[in-house]
């Protein structure tokens, strides 16, 4: 369990015993995850962001959804999902190809 000091009180959460690293474009975020809260994104103190930028959040979540992989340098690995492909056919609109898990997130 890890507790955060927040202006408004503390908040405790249930999260893995580790921190987590992940890149999106040219950054690189630090982070807890927890199975009932998702991402926190840690700041420079390591605590709590609690204003994590949409990029991240999208990142991570992706990166739960595709399995939580981590690389040999301890990073994250997640990858951009396929968008599914979706036709007109006879005046109606038919997904000639489904996306990856996670496209619309």
């Amino acid at each position: 369990m890890t507790c955060h000091l927040f202006a408004s009180g503390i908040a405790c959460t249930m999260t893995d015993e580790r921190e987590y690293r992940i890149r999106v474009g040219e950054r690189e975020y630090h982070f807890e995850w927890g199975s009932y809260v998702g991402p926190g994104l840690l700041n420079k103190n390591g605590e709590i962001n609690a204003r994590p930028p949409h990029a991240f959040l999208r990142a991570a979540s992706l990166w739960n959804i595709q399995g939580k992989r981590i690389d040999a340098d301890g990073m994250c690995v997640w990858h951009e999902p396929k968008q599914p492909v979706v036709e007109m056919r006879d005046g109606r609109l038919v997904v000639g190809e489904p996306g990856d898990e996670g496209w619309d997130w």
